[in-house]
């Protein structure tokens, strides 16, 4: 994607949703959630089953911050959630607040064409 210096702007637009996309404009988000932004667009700090987060904010393991995990399924009243570490097949059980949205590659891309 452009970074707001080679859109020669000052700030961009965030999808009010997800939080997670910028664009310069109405016109470029509308272009953006045609080609495939609605499909993975959730309420941020919302997780589902087979989405990626990095862990962040673990006191107890906190050589885990930083990693890649798929949420497995959601847990309790949906305060917590069941995730893998990617590629270690090693299932943990942690809190909402501890999970970051990983932003999908398709997002950052500008959609001008």
């Amino acid at each position: 994607g452009k970074s707001k210096k080679e859109l020669s702007m000052e700030c961009l637009f965030q999808c009010g949703r997800c939080r997670l996309a910028h664009y310069c404009g109405v016109s470029c988000q509308a272009k953006a959630w045609g080609c495939g932004h609605s499909s993975h667009c959730k309420k941020f700090g919302v997780f589902g089953s087979g989405d990626r987060a990095v862990l962040h904010g673990l006191r107890n393991s906190s050589d885990l911050n930083g990693m890649i995990v798929r949420v497995e399924e959601t847990m309790g009243n949906g305060d917590k959630y069941k995730v893998e570490l990617i590629g270690m097949k090693r299932l943990l059980c942690v809190k909402k607040e501890n999970l970051r949205h990983l932003r999908p590659a398709s997002i950052g891309k500008h959609w001008s064409k």
